[in-house]
């Protein structure tokens, strides 16, 4: 329900994740001076940092894809935007004087390495495809995206000293399992963010900012709401406190639909899986070989996402830690839990629920591990460091939600990245407020509020997902090797 927001409206965000710390990042840079953040996380603790400590945001992730290719001219426009942002934030940190323990001017937020996808299809035929290429070309990018089989080319690569990354696996000229020739294209405007680093850098810009935080798993950790009939007027926290606000703004991430009712038609949690790999020092030549300077990012079979067999991605090497991080490009998973009205909704399953867990999908795991034998035998002789359930906010139509929640007064929604929002920390904010000043453009109409009924076979493919893509229909597995049914690791309800 829309109201109006002044420079001194009362704010609280509940959630400190990528679209939250951006909102309130961006919002204290605006002029707002009264933005406070809640999150169980201990972020100014643990620094976002998933890997060596227990933080199961999906922005806490090693680092994530950060590209501009893309069938949305919206989204491609937003994503060249974000990557300027991205390169102004390297300068940010490599020159700050005050930066906290867990962030040093030595290391970047944002690489662009490059993104190479090995695929087996007919791209011309791929509309996706050809409306992407458009794009680039429409905005004078061409040059940027090579082919493999494209003679021109692979000279230009050649000459620029991109054939390493046009094809990083050396598989030109070999065939699939099915026979198939296997072809590659090389995106240079593309990279990675170091996903915990860059949220952990816009948490410091935020407070910088002025925004106040209230992180913890007692005094950070969101209770209820305040409410007075349809009214929001804050919130409560566990550690039993209450907290009074104009504007609640509820950006969780795939915990949302869980605090918000109202979005459980058009947003739900849905799992994918990640992989790592620790190379140790002593491994000159892996760290060598499998370096930034060396690898792009990698999809291969960029286009099929099955159980078994499926597309794989893995990004190179992580300064200064040396990581290589995987995942089996399959189903989405959902984990129903039934709420206390009756309703069925997927929750988060992950290393802080109870029992603790990090198992993945057996045939995701499996789809790694033949990945990696087969095409990095020099990687299959190191032991897996960690694996992880890491957790989406999807929403019909993979467009983001940001809008007033209908009916509800004083209640905000900033979410359903799908995926494929972490590429615009630096600039999702910015829609925030926007949509708290009224002010229209084509971005906060497409991240608007759907209404279930606008959108019916998205619903009922939502439906179908939460009923039959759940974890408890197939088997789990974790790096020891221990293989187990669901119902061994069900939260406790």
């Amino acid at each position: 329900m829309t109201q109006k927001v002044e420079k001194n409206t009362k704010i609280i965000i509940v959630g400190a994740g990528a679209f939250g710390i951006s909102s309130a990042y961006h919002l204290a840079k605006n002029g707002y001076n009264d933005v406070t953040v809640f999150d169980k996380q201990p972020y100014d603790v643990n620094y976002y940092e998933s890997v060596t400590d227990v933080a199961d945001a999906a922005s806490s992730d090693l680092n994530k894809i950060v590209r501009c290719s893309h069938y949305d001219d919206d989204y491609q426009q937003l994503a060249l935007k974000s990557i300027l942002e991205w390169e102004q934030w390297n300068d940010l940190i490599a020159k700050a004087k005050d930066l906290p323990a867990g962030l040093t001017n030595d290391f970047p937020v944002y690489v662009k390495s490059g993104y190479t996808r090995y695929y087996t299809e007919d791209m011309s035929k791929n509309q996706k495809e050809i409306s992407s290429n458009d794009s680039f070309s429409r905005l004078g990018l061409s040059a940027t995206q090579f082919e493999l089989e494209d003679s021109k080319d692979a000279f230009r690569a050649k000459f620029t000293g991109l054939s390493k990354k046009l094809d990083p696996l050396d598989l030109k000229g070999k065939l699939d399992e099915k026979g198939e020739p296997i072809k590659s294209h090389l995106d240079i405007t593309a990279g990675f963010a170091y996903a915990s680093r860059a949220t952990y850098f816009c948490y410091y810009l935020a407070k910088k900012h002025g925004v106040k935080f209230f992180l913890g798993p007692e005094r950070g950790a969101f209770q209820d709401f305040l409410k007075e009939n349809n009214k929001v007027k804050g919130i409560t926290t566990k550690d039993g406190k209450s907290h009074f606000a104009e504007v609640v703004i509820v950006a969780c991430g795939a915990w949302s639909p869980s605090l918000v009712p109202e979005l459980q038609p058009i947003n739900q949690a849905t799992s994918g899986n990640i992989v790592l790999i620790h190379i140790p020092d002593e491994r000159k030549d892996l760290l060598e070989k499998y370096s930034v300077k060396n690898f792009p990012v990698v999809a291969w079979k960029s286009f099929e996402f099955r159980q078994e067999g499926g597309g794989v991605f893995f990004f190179p090497i992580t300064e200064p830690d040396h990581y290589l991080k995987f995942g089996a490009r399959h189903t989405r998973w959902t984990n129903p839990v039934k709420t206390k009205d009756g309703k069925v909704i997927s929750v988060p399953l992950t290393e802080t629920s109870e029992p603790s867990h990090t198992a993945i999908p057996a045939d995701a795991l499996k789809t790694v591990t033949d990945f990696i034998e087969k095409y990095m035998p020099d990687v299959a002789e190191l032991p897996i460091t960690k694996t992880r359930l890491c957790w989406y906010a999807e929403a019909v139509n993979s467009d983001f939600i940001i809008d007033w929640v209908p009916n509800v007064e004083g209640l905000f929604i900033c979410g359903g990245a799908s995926a494929h929002g972490f590429k615009f920390l630096p600039t999702i904010g910015e829609f925030t407020v926007n949509v708290l000043e009224g002010v229209k453009n084509k971005y906060t109409e497409k991240f608007s509020w759907r209404k279930p009924e606008d959108n019916p076979s998205d619903i009922e493919k939502f439906k179908n997902v939460l009923e039959h893509n759940t974890l408890s229909s197939i088997d789990l597995k974790s790096i020891d090797g221990t293989c187990e049914k669901f119902e061994k690791l069900q939260l406790k309800q």
